[in-house]
């Protein structure tokens, strides 16, 4: 193997080794699967959000429905 210097700093890196032809080819083919499927799950995901996006928002409080003064729900914390 042979030493040379990282291009981004000054520490020595050995060079890797390059895998056999067959055995190459196999890796890139399971990167370019597992690509694939990363790309669709974002799609989905990117499908999903749009369509939240899109969506009416609900009620999130029934603030008028809680009691003030005394009878408030946080009023003895006061």
């Amino acid at each position: 193997m042979i030493t040379k210097l990282d291009s981004f700093s000054t520490t020595q890196v050995e060079d890797e080794e390059t895998p056999p032809e067959g055995e190459q080819s196999t890796e890139l083919s399971q990167v370019k699967e597992e690509l694939s499927s990363t790309k669709q799950l974002l799609t989905e995901l990117t499908d999903k959000f749009e369509k939240a996006l899109k969506a009416p928002a609900g009620d999130t409080t029934d603030a008028d429905d809680e009691p003030e003064g005394e009878e408030g729900k946080y009023s003895k914390l006061l």
